[in-house]
C-alpha cells in the first residue's frame, strides 16, 4: 500500500469524533413486512478539529492511526469488529451503543480548514513535498 496515497491532501479531513452513548430501536409497529419505529441516539463529542483520512469505502481513520490501518490492511494484524469500538475506523453515523463516529456538520476538507484559519501557507508546503 503506498503511503502518499493514505495522506493525499484530497483524502485529508478536519471534523469532530463523537461517542454514542445511547443507541436504541424503538419499534411502532409491524405493517405485513415492514416494521415502522425510530432510533433513539445521544452522543458526545470527545475530540474538536481531528485530522482525518477518508478510505475508499468512504469511513474515516484519526491521521494518528494511518499506519496502524495500513498494517490491518496487510493482514498482519487480524481485523475485527472492535475497529468501530475503539475509533480506529469511523462511519458518519453510529451503528451502535459505545462506537465513535465523525459529527458530518463539523466535517470540512484539511485545506479548508488550514485557509478558514489563517494557515494557508501549510497548504503548499504540504502539496509540495
Amino acid at each position: 500500500m503506498d503511503r502518499k496515497m493514505l495522506v493525499d491532501n484530497e483524502r485529508l479531513f478536519v471534523g469532530d469524533v463523537k461517542k454514542c452513548t445511547k443507541f436504541k430501536n424503538h419499534e411502532v409497529g409491524n405493517f405485513g413486512e415492514m416494521a415502522v419505529g425510530y432510533f433513539e441516539q445521544d452522543d458526545e463529542t470527545v475530540a474538536y478539529n481531528v485530522i482525518l483520512v477518508k478510505t475508499e469505502k468512504g469511513q474515516y481513520i484519526d491521521l494518528e492511526n494511518v499506519y496502524l490501518m495500513e498494517a490491518l490492511a496487510l493482514k498482519l494484524i487480524p481485523q475485527s469488529s472492535w475497529l468501530k469500538m475503539t475509533g480506529i475506523l469511523m462511519n458518519l453515523q453510529p451503528m451502535g451503543e459505545g462506537e465513535y463516529f465523525v459529527d458530518e456538520t463539523t466535517l470540512q476538507t484539511y485545506d479548508d480548514f488550514l485557509y478558514r484559519n489563517g494557515n494557508g501557507e501549510k497548504v503548499k508546503k504540504l502539496q509540495s513535498n
